[in-house]
């Protein structure tokens, strides 16, 4: 298990961005594509895959805002969340280098 949540702040509240394998799974669900393939497309500048990854990642009491919470928002407030999301998929797919990712799980010696 990794941690993973990125905390951010919307409209004044506390929530938080975290992709984990649930999230991933919403968007396929959402999407009928992999996460992957739906990140490749946000990247690409479309609104409708960055609208189904913040959704499902983005949430509120550890629970996802879905993307009706997300299509209420101004543009600007979610160009915000795209860093923080970023970071929190460098937190879920980290290399084994990575300084910013403690592993939580124990390893046998």
């Amino acid at each position: 298990m990794l941690l993973n949540s990125v905390p951010v702040k919307v409209n004044g509240e506390d929530l938080e961005i975290v992709v984990n394998i649930g999230s991933m799974i919403e968007v396929e669900k959402s999407t009928g594509e992999g996460f992957i393939k739906v990140l490749g497309k946000m990247e690409g500048g479309d609104l409708i895959p960055l609208v189904a990854l913040l959704g499902a990642c983005l949430r509120k009491d550890g629970k996802p805002v879905g993307t009706d919470y997300i299509e209420k928002m101004f543009f600007d407030e979610v160009e915000k969340l795209i860093e923080p999301f970023m970071v929190a998929i460098e937190k879920a797919f980290p290399n084994k280098d990575s300084k910013n990712v403690k592993s939580t799980q124990k390893t046998k010696k």
